[in-house]
């Protein structure tokens, strides 16, 4: 039987702990309704909104862990976009006007961010912002017009993605071989001619797609001598 003192504190705290729970599964699809739960808002898609900027108030959602921008019309972020703290995967692909230099910037302090999708947007440069996020594990950077990835890539020491096809490249840095935790790359649809030979140091590698590019039949043995245990799409 349980003494009628622990039954009162039972009967008080179970509601409380029941109404404390976040809906932390719910996905969000307009600022609107976010701001009115601002501190249980773990998940915001506000992607093919036409949106062209998003407000300051987006800071406000200071537990935001997945936002979805996807194929709006944005011109730019906010400049405090950079205290979203706790954001942990961005998609923000498909905005063919940002502007990429100031808007990337602020990406770089983005310290918890796992998930980066920035495919489609028209870049003709690698974001050299995106080498400070070294939590980073998925980046897809798909689409665009990059011809040279930062040699300063291999700050991303957790990064097991690598996605960056249909792009401009004729090569890969040098230091993508200190990647050892890559299990994933897509390079398909570029103008890559050969690989550097450091990339044999990445044990880990389960997958690399290299279809539809320039690399000879001499220089695709080569890449198989170096990575024996990895599935090679040559096309």
């Amino acid at each position: 039987m349980i003494p009628k003192f622990n039954l009162l504190l039972l009967l008080i705290f179970i509601p409380l702990l029941l109404f404390a729970q976040p809906p932390n599964d719910k996905t969000y699809f307009s600022m609107h309704d976010a701001l009115k739960d601002r501190d249980y808002v773990y998940s915001l898609d506000l992607s093919n909104q036409a949106l062209i900027e998003l407000p300051t108030s987006i800071s406000e959602l200071y537990n935001l862990k997945v936002l979805n921008l996807n194929d709006n019309e944005l011109f730019n972020l906010p400049y405090n976009f950079n205290e979203l703290y706790n954001l942990k995967e961005l998609y923000i692909g498909g905005n063919w006007e940002i502007r990429r230099g100031e808007t990337f910037e602020k990406l770089g302090d983005l310290k918890q961010l796992r998930v980066l999708n920035m495919d489609e947007n028209r870049l003709k440069l690698f974001p050299p912002s995106i080498t400070k996020i070294d939590s980073l594990i998925h980046l897809n950077l798909s689409f665009n017009h990059i011809k040279k990835i930062s040699e300063e890539i291999d700050n991303l020491r957790k990064l097991e993605v690598l996605i960056i096809n249909n792009n401009q490249l004729k090569t890969l840095p040098i230091s993508l071989g200190n990647l050892s935790n890559l299990k994933r790359i897509d390079i398909a649809s570029n103008e890559i001619t050969e690989l550097p030979a450091t990339i044999g140091k990445l044990e880990n590698l389960e997958y690399l797609d290299i279809s539809d590019n320039n690399i000879s039949a001499k220089h695709k043995r080569l890449i198989k001598k170096w990575l024996p245990n990895t599935e090679i799409k040559f096309k």
